[in-house]
Order: C-alpha cells, then structure tokens, then sequence
C-alpha cells in the first residue's frame, strides 16, 4: 500500500485509481427487477397510531395514511369523523330534531299507535297466532328431505326442483318441456 502511494505521488503512475473497501455482504449483488421496484417504491412512512413504519401503496401514493391495520384504520377513521363533526357541528339539529320532537322516536310512534288503533293490534295479533300455528304443524322441508314428491302426467316434461326455502317453505320448480 506504501508502495503504491509513493507511486501515484512520484507521478510515475499517471491514471487515477479507484479504491473500494467494501465488506462481503455488500458485494451480493440484486437482480435488475428488485432494483427497479425498490426505485418504484414510495418512501417509507410512519403510521401515525402505531408508529411502525410503512410503505405505501403504489396507487395510494400520498393519500395513504396508515399502515392498514385494522386497529390503525379504525382511529384514523375514528378521528376523521370527530374532524368532520367538529366542522359540521350542526348538521344534526335540522329537520331531525323538530321530526323528532313532533312524532317521537320510533317506539314512541308504535306504542301510540297501536294505542290510537286498537282493531289493528288485534287483527295483527290473530294473524301472528295462526302463522304460529302454521308453522310448529309443518313438518320441515328441505331439499333432500325424502317426502317431497311430485308425480308428473306427461312423459315429455321433466321437472327439477330449483330451490327450496327453508324458512319461508317456498319450493320453486322449473319445468322443462323439451
């Protein structure tokens, strides 16, 4: 190395030279396509909740404000909305309140209802008994169940059971007369 310095310094050596110390894990070199994404990426970036550090997504570029954890976007989303009612602190008190004051809420305008329209309550109450009775009659229906039959009079038409419902015990059946 001496050598070498008294060398360049003497003149007698007239091109320059270009040392690189480098430790063996940086002379590992990187394909062209993980370079070319590391240029692509954003900058990193810290969630301003958790404080870990982020890169955004490509197509969020700036706008990205999380890192996306479900906690991160949840106190973002959290604090937007007390941003927003903080700016619009009078959104609420329109034509909700004066609704509100004139008809109630909604199980205050039931009970005065059902109050006001006593024939109402008790034909609603005979109908509710006899779908009750309907239904603990009814056996259960489903589609595999063995006790659907269905006996068809022409030999040109077949039938396929395209659905059945098991809480409103509806059968849909298509028929196909090809």
């Amino acid at each position: 190395m001496i050598l070498l310095l008294l060398l360049l310094s003497s003149g007698l050596i007239a091109f320059p030279f270009y040392f690189s110390f480098s430790s063996p894990a940086s002379s590992v070199g990187f394909s062209a396509r993980s370079s070319l994404e590391e240029k692509r990426m954003l900058p990193r970036r810290r969630c301003p909740f958790c404080r870990r550090w982020f890169h955004p997504h490509p197509r969020l570029k700036q706008r990205q404000r999380t890192c996306g954890r479900p906690n991160c976007r949840r106190q973002l989303k959290r604090k937007s909305n007390q941003h927003w009612r903080t700016e619009n602190a009078d959104y609420f008190r329109g034509v909700y309140a004066l609704q509100k004051e004139k008809y109630g809420t909604r199980s205050v305008y039931r009970r005065r209802y059902r109050q006001q329209h006593p024939d109402y309550v008790r034909r609603n109450a005979a109908s509710v008994r006899r779908w009750r009775q309907r239904l603990r009659s009814a056996p259960p229906v489903s589609s595999t169940s063995p006790d659907l039959h269905v006996t068809i009079e022409s030999e040109k038409t077949s039938i396929r059971i395209a659905h059945v419902s098991s809480t409103s015990r509806d059968i849909f059946v298509t028929l196909d007369t090809s």
